[in-house]
């Protein structure tokens, strides 16, 4: 076993992906160490893993956080892509940009961090178009795209100025078992009532990652991560919605269908629920720009993380369907 990266604080680590990660540093020797506000961490205690009771909002309760840490994994976050409201952007702020900022704070006040492994997202880059890699420009628009670029800007600082050690991973949309994020669990209710809209005559590329392939490219960044250097992480291939919805109603056995809908219905219904929304003052269902960012054609290339990381996607958009649902319809969720 390598010693760098023996010890290992991750924040998020009570979360999705956090908890994938945690198995695979304890699975790998790591001791590690979770930052966590309250509840939820008995079982890690159980297994040996150390809490230290924080919140990367609050910089006292970070203090020690980071003590005879060798690698930080940053993956606690906040916030919904369609997120719009001014409420969210303050609150995706003070999480997704200040916390980030309080962490590093710790981090170069201890002094012997190797790496700051930062979480950040494809949503960072904004809308794309078309096939895009860690070269292309970022336009994020929402507050949630605008968050998670301007905490990536804000590692980078701390980078260029102070020598922050970071690396900086961007996952697509990632699901599996345990993932209780209401997009991919939506698409599936849909599915099974046979009524999840394809646009007629659009493929609508989907880019989307298993977690156990997030935490296969989380775990080399630590140790072969170029510092400065951010990471597109995402399967080999984005999939048509088509396709995806297919594996969706196989996995739960039922017919393979949707209901093909023009593009400007659709657009008709986004402008019709923002016109509700601000009647009634409830966020809208549905806007048109998160509309433009569903209905987009949006393609990745891996090849940094494959010869950088040495990362090789291996779930299969088939078995990791599957896996998903069979967890939903354990919890009870479909």
């Amino acid at each position: 076993m390598d010693d760098r990266g023996h010890r290992v604080l991750v924040t998020g680590g009570t979360g999705f992906i956090g908890r994938y990660l945690v198995d695979a540093l304890l699975g790998e020797g790591r001791h590690v160490r979770v930052l966590a506000r309250s509840g939820g961490v008995h079982d890690l205690e159980s297994r040996g893993v150390e809490i230290h009771a924080g919140d990367v909002t609050d910089p006292a309760s970070l203090r020690g956080a980071a003590k005879g840490i060798d690698v930080i994994y940053h993956l606690a976050g906040a916030g919904h892509v369609g997120a719009n409201s001014e409420a969210a952007r303050r609150r995706l702020e003070l999480i997704n940009v200040g916390g980030v900022d309080n962490l590093a704070n710790e981090a170069l006040e201890r002094g012997n961090i190797t790496r700051f492994v930062h979480f950040s997202s494809t949503a960072a880059m904004g809308l794309i178009e078309g096939t895009a890699d860690e070269r292309s420009p970022c336009r994020p628009e929402t507050p949630y795209q605008q968050s998670k670029y301007e905490g990536e800007q804000t590692v980078m600082r701390r980078y260029a100025e102070d020598g922050l050690p970071v690396v900086i991973l961007r996952p697509s949309m990632v699901y599996g078992p345990g993932d209780r994020n209401t997009d991919f669990l939506s698409m599936c209710r849909l599915v099974k009532r046979g009524l999840f809209p394809v646009v007629a005559s659009l493929k609508s590329l989907t880019p989307l990652v298993h977690v156990s392939d997030v935490v296969r490219a989380a775990l080399p960044a630590a140790n072969r991560g170029r510092v400065g250097e951010a990471y597109i992480i995402t399967s080999e291939r984005s999939h048509p919605v088509r396709e995806l919805v297919e594996a969706i109603a196989d996995g739960l056995g039922v017919p393979r269908g949707c209901v093909t809908v023009p593009r400007w219905a659709l657009y008709a219904v986004a402008a019709g629920s923002e016109v509700i929304s601000r009647l009634v003052g409830t966020p809208p269902a549905l806007t048109r720009r998160r509309l433009k960012s569903i209905l987009a054609d949006r393609s990745f290339d891996i090849s940094k993380a494959v010869e950088g990381l040495d990362y090789v996607p291996l779930t299969s958009l088939r078995d990791g369907v599957i896996g998903t649902i069979e967890w939903y319809k354990r919890m009870g969720y479909l």
